[in-house]
């Protein structure tokens, strides 16, 4: 979106959506300051299907698998060593526990955080 006056570079919480379906979306954000000044905008937002490699992780598998749905990784900490490269994603079975660090899902950049995504169903990892 393009705002209508100028902005500065604010800092705090940010807030974002994912969009898990491919399509067109029509988009509105309405805010307040403090001091209770409010702008609107609305823009639409298409979109594309992932493209790139997708690695599954289940608290079942094994770290020594491929890292596909069918044979899925087991520890975070090996997930993201794996994410080497743009246009890669990680899903985690959802319904199980895995557990890391703060500076291992963040590593050197916090500015750069990593987006993580919880695979469906419960009985296997799944898009």
């Amino acid at each position: 979106m393009t705002p209508r006056r100028p902005t500065v570079p604010g800092n705090g919480f940010v807030a974002a959506h994912v969009y898990d379906q491919p399509g067109t979306y029509r988009v509105s954000v309405d805010v307040y300051d403090r001091n209770g000044v409010h702008s609107a905008q609305e823009t639409t937002v298409t979109v594309l299907p992932f493209t790139g490699t997708t690695y599954y992780v289940a608290a079942n598998g094994l770290d020594s698998n491929p890292g596909t749905i069918d044979a899925p990784w087991q520890t975070f900490r090996y997930a993201l060593g794996r994410i080497t490269g743009p246009n890669t994603r990680v899903l985690f079975r959802n319904g199980d526990i895995f557990h890391t660090t703060f500076r291992e899902l963040y590593g050197e950049r916090p500015d750069h955080p990593r987006r993580l995504e919880r695979a469906g169903g419960t009985s296997r990892p799944n898009r």
